[in-house]
């Protein structure tokens, strides 16, 4: 499988479609969108890029 990449508004975040994939963003954005980021994709899996946990990617293999 061909994996793309893409950068994305960071108000489109929620807009993604189509597992898998996973969103790269700061702290600050996850913190603000959390809930919506839990209702919208109810399994995914939270990583801390940066050990000061200030970038994180969030994978979604389904919803």
């Amino acid at each position: 499988m061909e994996q793309t990449s893409r950068v994305i508004d960071p108000l489109s975040a929620l807009s993604v479609e189509d597992p898998p994939f996973t969103i790269l963003m700061n702290a600050s954005l996850y913190q603000n969108l959390e809930n919506q980021f839990k209702n919208k994709y109810p399994v995914f899996t939270l990583y801390n890029i940066k050990p000061d946990g200030s970038l994180l990617g969030l994978e979604v293999l389904d919803y």
